[in-house]
């Protein structure tokens, strides 16, 4: 008689790779820590590092400003190039507190950027900006792109 083989099924034992923080799922997959968690009626899924204890923060930071309907940390909001241009100023002014001369240089540098995006479209959105289009523009205009 012959002997029958026994086919055996091996299973992977999986550990534990979600946790919630609050309203905020994290997740490993293929080796990378990802957020979950819904804004409004939208889902976001944000790869945020291969460390847990990143994510586990990150979650965290995102659950606080859930619980108090604060944009969070991957929020996007358009802005016009003016207004990123005036952030930019802002921040470097007052946050960073870097020397005049610095912030005149980065007022000098990123007016070029204002002209450039008025004569294309005046609603233009800072982020529909093409950085080849805008290097043309550069160059026509005789200004260093280094």
């Amino acid at each position: 008689m012959a002997e029958q083989k026994q086919i055996r099924t091996k299973r992977r034992s999986r550990r534990c790779t979600r946790f919630r923080v609050g309203k905020v799922s994290n997740y490993e997959h293929h080796g990378s820590w990802w957020v979950y968690y819904r804004e409004g009626d939208r889902q976001v899924r944000r790869r945020v590092g291969s460390d847990s204890g990143m994510a586990e923060k990150l979650a965290s930071d995102v659950n606080g400003q859930i619980a108090i309907n604060a944009p969070t940390t991957f929020s996007f909001s358009p802005l016009s190039v003016s207004e990123l241009r005036s952030r930019f100023l802002q921040h470097h002014e007052v946050l960073l507190q870097s020397s005049l001369a610095t912030v005149s240089r980065y007022r000098a540098a990123t007016q070029h950027l204002v002209d450039y995006a008025k004569s294309q479209a005046p609603n233009h959105k800072s982020h529909e900006i093409s950085v080849t289009a805008f290097l043309l523009f550069l160059r026509q205009r005789e200004v260093s792109a280094q």
